[in-house]
């Protein structure tokens, strides 16, 4: 099967006494059997009650949801999971006790062994006896890990996998998460873990898609590229020769120009060296995934 997950014309919108807020506006994506599928967007886009109107917490005014080309039933809602650093678990209880009333409400097979493997995935087998209301935000954040993968879900949501974990701990979760063998909706406000980990990129503002595609195909979206030159000898008129480019910064003997067409590079720099400048080093960098998410939603 082609696609796990498809999504067609969600729309949700939440009323109180004084006015309407629209959540989903027709919202509709695919999402193929094991690919990591980035889904980002500002605060308000969206994201949050998508993910929870899919995973069944939240009802839909309008649109459809299928789950290995079915409508959601008992049997594919077994096969999902969920991770979000903003999940509430029992304070009450020790790590191990969350995680065991989790196994039990999905049936798990051996669950101390499957929980005690996860533990020490994530490096927190020797905490397991510690209540979760004594835990820091980044201990949380790998209980709700452990918690969303104590299924072997064939389709797993991670919103803000690694929020408040350290940058070792975190860089081994997105290790964790690579080589995952399921398919994952991935939210993230990191974008260098987003250009890392995804497979393809979904923008997603006021409820709908903007643009899906591969990292490639994203950054495609926006034409300029900056155009970085190191100089081993510069003149001294260099500022007003410079001024006729687009500059963006100029710093010991090296500039920073927008370079909106890549046919510009051999014009530029031939007028360069005809101006008394001498290139050391040229590179031409193509914007982030950052920087294009900037681009949409200024």
């Amino acid at each position: 099967m082609k696609y796990v997950l498809e999504v067609s014309g969600l729309k949700k919108t939440f009323k109180n006494k004084s006015m309407e807020i629209k959540a989903l506006d027709g919202l509709s994506f695919k999402v193929k059997k094991g690919e990591i599928l980035g889904l980002l967007g500002p605060n308000g886009a969206g994201k949050t009650t998508a993910t929870n109107i899919i995973i069944g917490l939240t009802t839909q005014d309008s649109g459809k949801i299928k789950f290995f080309g079915k409508p959601p039933c008992e049997e594919s809602r077994n096969k999902i999971n969920t991770s979000t650093a903003y999940k509430i678990l029992n304070g009450g209880l020790t790590i191990k006790q969350n995680l065991k009333v989790y196994a039990m409400m999905y049936n798990v097979k051996n669950a101390n062994e499957k929980i005690d493997g996860l533990l020490k995935t994530f490096d927190i087998y020797e905490i397991r006896n510690k209540l979760v209301y004594d835990l820091s935000s980044g201990q949380k954040t790998r209980v709700n890990l452990c918690k969303s993968l104590i299924n072997d879900p064939e389709i797993l949501f991670l919103d803000e996998a690694t929020a408040g974990l350290d940058p070792e701990v975190a860089l081994k979760v997105r290790d964790v998460i690579r080589k995952l063998k399921c398919t994952v909706i991935f939210t993230s406000h990191i974008m260098s873990e987003v250009e890392e980990l995804c497979d393809r990129i979904a923008f997603m503002k006021k409820g709908k898609i903007l643009k899906v595609g591969t990292l490639k195909e994203i950054k495609k979206l926006v034409d300029e590229n900056t155009l970085i030159i190191n100089f081993s000898k510069i003149p001294k008129n260099y500022k007003t020769i410079l001024e006729k480019y687009d500059l963006l910064k100029i710093k010991n003997k090296k500039a920073w120009i927008e370079l909106k067409n890549p046919d510009d590079l051999h014009n530029i720099t031939n007028d360069l060296i005809k101006s008394g400048f001498k290139i050391k080093h040229i590179q031409i960098k193509e914007p982030t995934l950052e920087e294009i998410f900037m681009h949409y939603y200024e």
